[in-house]
């Protein structure tokens, strides 16, 4: 799959962050991104994707070089 998206969230500070990244995978329940940014589990976030924007919960934070692969849940609706 491997699309471009834009990933937004808040940061502890409550900044609102914006980093470019990578679908990995999609499904009903979740998604797998790639992005060039440290982004700790619990964390919300919204992903703008070609096929629409997605909304959910970082419950998996892998880091890999100097970004990370999250598994995200996706908010239900």
């Amino acid at each position: 799959m491997m699309q471009r998206i834009i990933v937004v969230w808040s940061d502890e500070n409550g900044t609102e962050q914006t980093v470019d990244g990578k679908l990995e995978d999609l499904s009903n329940g979740g998604m797998s991104i790639q992005v060039n940014a440290i982004i700790p589990t619990d964390t919300r976030l919204m992903a703008r994707t070609p096929l629409g924007h997605f909304s959910g919960t970082v419950v998996r934070s892998r880091r890999v070089g100097q970004g990370c692969v999250l598994g995200v849940k996706r908010d239900v609706g």
